[in-house]
Order: C-alpha cells, then sequence, then structure tokens
C-alpha cells in the first residue's frame, strides 16, 4: 500500500515559522480575516502533523478558496489591482499549505514563501523594514534546508545555519551585481496602491509627498450642497490630521484614532450654529478617511466622527459611498 507522503517535522516548523513572520510583513495591506485564515491553516497543519487531523477533503479545499476569492472581491470592490492581487497571492499561499501530500507540493510552498516576502517590497522599501524581510527570507531558507535533512526528525537549528551561510555567501555576489549592472527601468509594471493612484493621499507624509497631489486628475469625491456652494474660504476639506513628527515622517498621532462616543457625538452637534446641509458621494479608494468640512457630523452608521472632529468610515471605502 502507498502511504502518504509527509512533510519532516523539522521542515514543517520552519515552514510555518516563515508563514507566521510574513503575517506582520503584510498587515497593513491585508483584511483581517486574511491573517485568520493564516492561523486556521498553521493550526490543522499542526494537528495533521501529530496525527489527530486528515489532509481536508476537496470540497472543503475548494470551500475554503472560494470564500477567499468572495472576499477579496467584497473587501476591495474587484480581484484586480495590487492590493488584492497581494491578498490572493497571500491566501493562496496559506491555503496550499493545507494539501501538501509530495515534496513537489512543499517546493511550491516555499517558493510561493519566497514570492510573498518580495511582494511585500511594494508597499515599504524602508531599512528597518528591510531587514525585517531579510529576516523572513533567512526563515524560508532554512525550511528549504531542512527538507533536505531527512536525517533530522525533531526541531533543529542546524538549518538556519546553513541558510545564514548560503545567505552570507550571496552577498559578495549582491554587491557586485548592484555596482556594475546599470539601473533599467523593470520589464514588469505594478500599479500603485488603489488609495495612492486615486487621492494621491497616504496615513503618511514626508518632504517631496506633497508634490504627488497634482500629479493625478482622479475623481475623489462629489459634495451637493442643499442650499447652495459656499464661499471658497469655507470650501476646507479635512481627510487626515497627522500630529506625529519623528525627524523625517508625519504620522497619525494615536488621540487622533479615537472615536467619539454618542454622547460626545451629539455634544458635538448641539454646537452648530448655522449647519451647512450637503452630500459626498465619494469614490472608492481603499481607506478609512473620509474628506468633509470642518467639525462634520452624519447619520450615518457606516460613518463615526474621531476625536479630531474628522468623520471616519468604519470599513474600507471599497465601493462608491
Amino acid at each position: 500500500m502507498i502511504t502518504p507522503w509527509h512533510i519532516p517535522r523539522n521542515a514543517l516548523t520552519w515552514i510555518l515559522l516563515s508563514l507566521l513572520l510574513l503575517v506582520p510583513a503584510h498587515y497593513d495591506h491585508l483584511p483581517w480575516w486574511a491573517l485568520l485564515v493564516c492561523l486556521v491553516v498553521a493550526g490543522w497543519r499542526i494537528m495533521i502533523l501529530r496525527g489527530e487531523w486528515g489532509l481536508p477533503s476537496i470540497w472543503i479545499k475548494l470551500l475554503l478558496v472560494l470564500l477567499s476569492v468572495a472576499g477579496i472581491y467584497q473587501q476591495f470592490g474587484g480581484i484586480t489591482g495590487l492590493e488584492p492581487m497581494v491578498a490572493l497571492l497571500f491566501c493562496g499561499f496559506s491555503l496550499k499549505l493545507l494539501e501538501c501530500s509530495s515534496r513537489r507540493d512543499v517546493y511550491l510552498v516555499l517558493f510561493l514563501a519566497y514570492l510573498v516576502a518580495a511582494s511585500a517590497f511594494l508597499f515599504s522599501q524602508q531599512i528597518t523594514f528591510s531587514l525585517y524581510m531579510l529576516l523572513c527570507v533567512l526563515v524560508i531558507t532554512a525550511a528549504l534546508v531542512a527538507l533536505h535533512q531527512p536525517n533530522v526528525s525533531e526541531f533543529s537549528l542546524s538549518g538556519l545555519y546553513k541558510a545564514t551561510v548560503i545567505l552570507l555567501q550571496a552577498i559578495p555576489l549582491t554587491v557586485v551585481l548592484f555596482l556594475v549592472l546599470p539601473r533599467f527601468e523593470p520589464l514588469w509594471s505594478v500599479p500603485a496602491p488603489s488609495h495612492q493612484a486615486r487621492t494621491g493621499m497616504s496615513d503618511t507624509m514626508s518632504p517631496g509627498d506633497i508634490s504627488a497631489l497634482g500629479r493625478s486628475d482622479q475623481l475623489v469625491f462629489r459634495a451637493e450642497f442643499e442650499s447652495g456652494i459656499p464661499s471658497s474660504r469655507q470650501l476646507y476639506w479635512r481627510g487626515l490630521t497627522l500630529s506625529d513628527f519623528d525627524g523625517r515622517t508625519w504620522h497619525r498621532g494615536p488621540e487622533n484614532m479615537r472615536f467619539l462616543t454618542p454622547r460626545e457625538s451629539q455634544s458635538v452637534r448641539q454646537r452648530f450654529s448655522q449647519p451647512i446641509n450637503y452630500k459626498l458621494i465619494i469614490e472608492p479608494n481603499n481607506q478609512y478617511w473620509i474628506f468633509s468640512l470642518p467639525l462634520a457630523f452624519t447619520d450615518n452608521p457606516k460613518v463615526k466622527m474621531a476625536s479630531d472632529s474628522r468623520l471616519v468610515s468604519i470599513q474600507q471605502i471599497g465601493s462608491r459611498m
């Protein structure tokens, strides 16, 4: 009788570690349920290793795939674009671990892990982030090395040692290629994240970033006033308040992320002396902030008022609102 191939315990441990390490790298642009899928897959694989559960049936795997695709479509308003495609890649990478029954499947999971790690650089290239991604690549390489250590049954750090040697040997070649090869434009192109392509805004601002605001002619929102358009000096639209500065980049302060309670919101509403009634039609931007006139109030249950008197959606604006 042909018995199913099992992932060595040592290799599986390193694979699960690489899976969990890749979660923080994509935390900012992945929906919360995608992270839950990752944890469920990790737990299921551990139960398989312990011999308490078996591999899921084809119907369960099909259901998980359909739910992931539907969730991505609902979250982003479609499956085309940078962020939804990265989310689809991450979900596929996680779910693939549930059907690993051959060495070829494990190779595919590890290669997908490298691809998921590389896709994180589409969203950030900061030094600290790059160092963290180097750690992720190191752990993925350790999993690849552990896969070729059939004599090591229990968890061992020997794979990590050999992976470190491999990466250190690659550094001189990397430096040479970086200095010698000319800087060509990439042969492939990926559109910028949808929230930047639409509004030119992000929740951080560095010197020079403001110049990007004038390079997009995409529609952000429409405003319809009940009693005529106010004077231009009254049309100051607020979307973000960046109050913390680290010497290089402005960020939102923690005090600007708190929602007002219903009683506090009602107290703010009572301060309106001559309210201006208007309707906003917001284009999808996959962000949470809403551009509004100062001291805005709405009865929409999906929109709350922040402590700095901004309007904030409780879910990403993935479709026209």
